[in-house]
This record gives structure tokens, sequence and C-alpha cells, in this order.
């Protein structure tokens, strides 16, 4: 039987690697830019929809240690590319 719990992550993935992915996956090209942290928590003062604690989570790390759930639910998890084309196709059908 399985007790406790264990973090999903097969893949460690950047914010940036996420959004090239999403953008692939959806066919478009586009331009990321990479802004400063200081930058970016003095936008926060000044846009509304933004907060540090979004900054925070940002910068918190996403290497989290995946070999409890490749010991006990997936060996060979399915590449992280695959998995966001399939996502985003699946939201697309559902428009």
């Amino acid at each position: 039987s399985y007790d406790g719990s264990c973090i999903l992550a097969a893949h460690p993935v950047t914010v940036r690697e996420l959004y090239r992915a999403l953008f692939r996956a959806i066919g478009r090209r586009t331009l990321l830019i990479r802004v400063p942290v200081v930058l970016a928590r003095l936008g926060t003062l000044y846009m509304k929809s933004f907060s540090s604690v979004m900054i925070d989570a940002l910068l918190e790390n996403y290497d989290y240690d995946n070999a409890r759930m490749k010991r006990d639910l997936v060996t060979d998890p399915i590449p992280f590319a695959t998995t966001v084309a399939d996502t985003v196709a699946w939201f697309q059908t559902r428009n």
C-alpha cells in the first residue's frame, strides 16, 4: 500500500522552458525577455495585478527530487514537451 505523499515532478523545468514549450505547442513564436528581479519587484508597486509573492514563487527552487515518484508511480515519465502539447490539445478541444 502507498502511504504519504510525493511531488509529481518528472522533469525539472524553468518558467522560461515552460513558456517555450507552451508557445511551441500552440504554434506561435514569441520573444521572452528576462527581467531583473529588482525591476520586477519594483513593477509590483505600480501594477496591481502582480505581487511580490508572485515574484517569490517564480524564484523558488523548481528542481524537486522525483526518486520516490519514479520508484512508486511512474518509472518512465512522458517527455515534458509531449505533456505540454497533449495538455494544450486537450484544452483546444474544449472550446
